[in-house]
C-alpha cells in the first residue's frame, strides 16, 4: 500500500458521512464538515483543549524563542518563538498492532 492509498483528505470525510447521511447533498456535508474542523482549530487556538472522545486531543503548544544558525551563512540567529497546534492520540491508539 502506498503512501497516497492510505491517506484521507477532507474530500474523502465527506464522501463518507454522504454514504451514511443521504438525505444532505455533498455541499450541504462540506459546509458541515468545514464548520467543524474549523470550530475545533478555534477552540484549540483559543487555549482549551478540544477532546475528541476514542480518538485524542488537539491542544496548542508553545515554543520559546532559541539560538540556531544559518546553515547556509553558518550566521547565529535566534528563531522566533512560536505556537503550533498539535495531536495527541489517546494511548491505546498510538500502539501498533504488534503491540497489543
Amino acid at each position: 500500500m502506498t503512501i497516497n492509498q492510505m491517506t484521507k483528505t477532507k474530500k474523502d470525510l465527506v464522501v463518507r458521512v454522504k454514504q451514511d447521511l443521504s438525505k444532505y447533498r455533498a455541499e450541504q456535508l462540506k459546509e458541515m464538515t468545514d464548520f467543524l474542523l474549523n470550530d475545533i482549530v478555534e477552540i484549540a487556538k483559543s487555549g482549551y483543549i478540544v477532546s475528541l472522545k476514542n480518538l485524542g486531543n488537539i491542544q496548542q503548544s508553545h515554543k520559546a524563542a532559541r539560538p540556531g544558525r544559518n546553515p547556509k551563512t553558518g550566521e547565529d540567529v535566534i528563531i522566533a518563538a512560536r505556537s503550533r497546534l498539535t495531536f495527541k492520540f489517546r494511548p491505546n491508539l498510538a500502539q501498533t498492532p504488534e503491540e497489543t
